[in-house]
């Protein structure tokens, strides 16, 4: 009895209930809020047109790239991972958002383990690691977002884990586990290049030039398919992947603004950006901290983070969820050093804007309803699955069976107006469009049906929305 009511049990019990807690809130209304960005319809749709035609494409955003046989906007293995969910439970935007929200919680159980090396195995740093982590609103929105960001974070942090693991224990089977989920991550995404670097940073250091090799030798092999299936096509990849991207066109002075401007006065990030910034500063200010492993990791990965992206075409707020743990690592860490009053109280103010954001984005979407929404526009359209139709990419659940093309795949108002013409019903929301683009819609079309829904679909927008379907 004694062992049961030990403080070591207690703790190890708290992680499956702050788990199912964390679960219950996440689930919550799960299929009713809003697409946090437009990505989310076409990465609904190419693991979906994966297992009905055998290609990853995405017809719905078609604009001369051979965009309906080969999707390169992002490297496969997150497709692939919602192929398999749609395969197992079918398709629909509950079963797209359940595999971000799976990922999400073994990313948390990834977390705890992280938190068990770094906070020197301690069960009540843990549990506040991993409760500061989830309670987050950018983690709650990327556990939502049908994107493959939430992956990422569960192989930079995974790889991470190896790392740790292998600095305390030199073994090989940790740095083949990091090569090859090093592998599996540059085919997720490109961004998670600063864990490798610090993994290649760390063997270089030990002069294991050997295990240097066979690291990257590895990684290739994992990177292979992928590599041969670009081959294949590799015209669509130029296309899609530099020629529609216009942050490549940028200047890097440009670029750089850019960037800072966004880690700095985003209201999703920036609050994490200057928790990471002064504890970062802070830390290097104590000298029994300034050594300190995760202090000096956290400055390496964050650096390079940002460096990353005077290469890389584009920046998205999202990506910066990998920075999320570490910031909240450097202050759990703090606490324990001079000056761990301080750490404390910035912790608090920490959970506090955290809980009082999730909340009011919980609250702001409570009273939708997906069902309703999708009903309404249904009501218009006889015949939905025979019909070729236009619209958000918002829309695309709704009409994820028809011939469903975006305004947003248009290069050009020409092709856009080319898109009109060619379909039997178009349909627009309150998102922002060109006049010139919505007057033609209306000479060439007739208005069948107009009605206000509360739902509004595009870019997590919340205000009342005028929808009309023209035919």
């Amino acid at each position: 009895m004694n062992n049961l009511l030990s403080p070591s049990r207690i703790h190890s019990l708290f992680l499956p209930i702050i788990i199912g807690l964390i679960a219950f809130v996440y689930l919550f209304h799960f299929s009713d809020i809003p697409f946090f960005r437009f990505d989310d319809g076409w990465d609904m749709q190419a693991p979906y047109h994966l297992i009905t035609t055998g290609f990853l494409g995405s017809p719905m955003i078609e604009n001369g790239g051979n965009q309906t046989h080969y999707f390169h906007i992002h490297p496969p293995v997150y497709y692939l991972f919602l192929a398999v969910i749609y395969k197992i439970l079918g398709f629909g935007l509950f079963q797209a958002r359940l595999a971000s929200f799976i990922l999400a919680m073994i990313s948390l159980i990834i977390l705890y383990q992280i938190g068990k090396v770094v906070l020197n195995n301690s069960p009540k740093g843990q549990i506040y690691f991993l409760i500061l982590s989830a309670i987050t609103p950018l983690f709650f929105v990327v556990s939502k977002t049908i994107r493959p960001d939430i992956l990422m974070l569960l192989w930079f942090y995974l790889s991470y884990y190896y790392l740790l693991k292998w600095r305390t224990n030199p073994q090989r089977r940790y740095w083949i586990f990091g090569a090859v989920i090093n592998g599996l991550m540059m085919m997720t995404h490109m961004y998670g290049i600063p864990i490798i670097l610090l993994w290649y940073w760390d063997v270089f250091k030990r002069k294991q030039f050997t295990s240097l090799l066979w690291m990257s030798v590895l990684s290739v092999l994992v990177v292979l398919p992928y590599m041969f299936w670009i081959s294949t096509d590799i015209h669509s990849f130029i296309y899609q992947v530099i020629g529609m991207r216009d942050a490549t066109r940028i200047y890097i002075f440009q670029r750089i603004l850019i960037f800072g401007k966004t880690l700095l006065m985003s209201l999703k990030i920036g609050s994490i950006t200057y928790l990471l910034i002064l504890g970062l500063i802070f830390g290097s200010f104590l000298p029994s901290f300034k050594n300190r492993p995760i202090l000096k990791d956290t400055l390496f990965l964050f650096i390079f983070f940002c460096t990353q992206f005077l290469l890389l075409p584009k920046f998205n707020e999202f990506y910066f969820i990998l920075m999320l743990p570490l910031a909240i690592l450097i202050w759990m860490s703090l606490l324990s050093e001079k000056g761990g009053y301080f750490s404390r109280w910035v912790l608090i103010v920490f959970i506090c804007t955290n809980i009082f954001g999730l909340c009011t984005y919980i609250l702001k979407y409570k009273d939708f309803n997906y069902t309703q929404y999708k009903d309404q526009v249904l009501e218009g359209i006889p015949n939905v699955n025979l019909s070729r139709i236009l619209g958000r990419v918002s829309m695309y659940p709704i009409f994820y069976r028809s011939k469903f093309l975006v305004f947003e795949s248009g290069a050009s108002l020409p092709y856009q107006k080319s898109q009109v013409d060619q379909v039997d019903y178009v349909i627009i929301d309150n998102y922002t469009m060109d006049n010139e683009l919505k007057n033609y819609i209306i000479q060439k079309k007739h208005l069948i049906r107009s009605f206000i829904s509360p739902y509004y679909g595009s870019e997590g927008q919340s205000h009342n929305n005028l929808i009309r379907i023209y035919h």
